[in-house]
């Protein structure tokens, strides 16, 4: 059954709002145009090459300085104006001799383009403007201060600044922590149509046990083309057919089945993986194919911000493991993956791993490290890493007893 082979594991379950899985990146600015003001830079700059090259670099970067520097005349700042005319004395000098000026081009360039930039905001934030307010938060690097922003930001109507705001509060960022506070700006989001604070509704909800209103909020992130509510929606899909007592639909399979297609081709790890699933097993409409499977699974594996879908890699190992889906045999390589997934907390790849440590495959056999993963598997639950676990130390106390009873023996002996 295609619910049962798609179970959702500890890599594809939702989490609270404010947990890896949750949209809980905070929103970008919004300023249009070029914000750089000064454009490019001359060619050359930054090569190590010979005297002329370094003085035409040199030259270059002075004139492409001292425009900016006219544009902070205009905006006002003394000390900025006095930092700025030591830099570019300094870069004229190392030019001047044929060295490298790329650092301190770099350098003095970022900060010029901060400086200008919030000196632009700040006016239009003294005026009014919500956008101008969003982005001063966004630049603004102590969190109480911008909270405050993010604050008027959403009094004024901005989107991305109340679902920031929601963020503050879900993770206590500049203020307490409050999920009341931040489901109401989610709520405020989502009702001016943002898919981000759609989702993480639906996540609220399903963690509530709502999966009504959670699959109606997936579906209004879903069809804004948010991957991660597609992929949720997908799996409530599932686990609605699953808890049937009917025979499942075959409209919901496929929807579920589009919606992983959709969201796998924005490479959603979890969805990539779920197709790679369909193609190894041959469900849900698909027909066995290891080769799509397995380069599905690869990409998985390495997909999204969190190190790739942990249940891709376990899946990948076992593959290895067991020689299957056309792959060969490759210990070592499982124990990578295996590892990999371990690391996220992953407790069937614990529990696999242990095996290779209690039999020596693919790695140095130390049986007290299979007894470590064993142990952390089954603190989540994990029933075979307990039968292994309680296996494994039967086992070793069995050859310490025997130990013992030789040196015993060779001791009277």
């Amino acid at each position: 059954m295609l619910a049962a082979l798609l179970e959702k594991k500890s890599s594809m379950a939702r989490v609270e709002p404010e947990g890896p899985e949750a949209e809980d990146e905070f929103e970008n600015g919004d300023l249009g145009g070029d914000a750089s003001g000064a454009g490019g830079v001359g060619g050359g700059v930054g090569g190590g090459g010979g005297g002329e090259r370094g003085a035409r670099s040199g030259k270059s970067l002075f004139q492409t300085l001292s425009r900016k520097k006219s544009m902070i005349n205009e905006l006002g700042g003394g000390q900025v104006r006095k930092r700025l005319n030591l830099k570019i004395n300094a870069v004229n000098a190392f030019a001047g001799k044929g060295k490298s000026v790329r650092g301190y081009h770099e350098k003095t360039k970022k900060e010029l383009e901060d400086y200008r930039v919030n000196q632009i905001l700040k006016k239009a934030a003294a005026k009014g403007d919500p956008s101008a307010i969003f982005n001063l938060a966004l630049n603004e690097k102590n969190d109480q201060r911008a909270f405050k922003l993010y604050q008027q930001a959403a009094a004024a109507g901005h989107v991305k600044g109340i679902f920031n705001l929601a963020l503050m509060y879900a993770n206590g960022r500049g203020t307490n922590k409050s999920m009341v506070r931040a489901l109401h700006c989610y709520q405020q989001a989502a009702a001016k149509g943002y898919s981000k604070a759609h989702y993480n509704l639906g996540l609220h909800y399903e963690k509530m046990g709502d999966d009504i209103l959670a699959k109606n909020a997936y579906e209004r992130a879903a069809q804004q083309g948010l991957a991660s509510a597609e992929f949720n929606l997908g799996q409530l899909l599932v686990k609605e057919e699953a808890d049937r007592t009917t025979e499942r639909t075959r409209r919901d399979t496929e929807r579920a089945i589009e919606l992983w297609k959709s969201a796998a081709a924005k490479e959603h790890p979890g969805a990539l993986c779920c197709i790679g699933v369909c193609y190894l097993k041959g469900t849900g409409g698909f027909h066995v194919d290891n080769d799509k499977a397995v380069t599905y699974l690869r990409q998985a594996s390495h997909a999204g911000t969190h190190g790739g879908c942990v249940e891709a890699l376990y899946m990948l190992g076992g593959l290895y493991a067991h020689a299957k889906g056309g792959l060969p045999r490759d210990d070592v390589r499982a124990v990578e993956l295996w590892t990999r997934a371990a690391a996220h907390g992953h407790a069937n790849s614990m529990n696999a791993l242990g095996v290779m440590y209690e039999n020596g495959r693919g790695v140095k056999k130390n049986l007290d490290k299979a007894v470590s993963l064993f142990v952390s598997a089954s603190d989540q639950g994990h029933a075979e890493a307990l039968k292994n676990l309680g296996v494994l130390e039967k086992e070793m106390k069995q050859k310490q007893r025997e130990t013992a009873l030789m040196q015993s023996s060779a001791g009277q002996g």
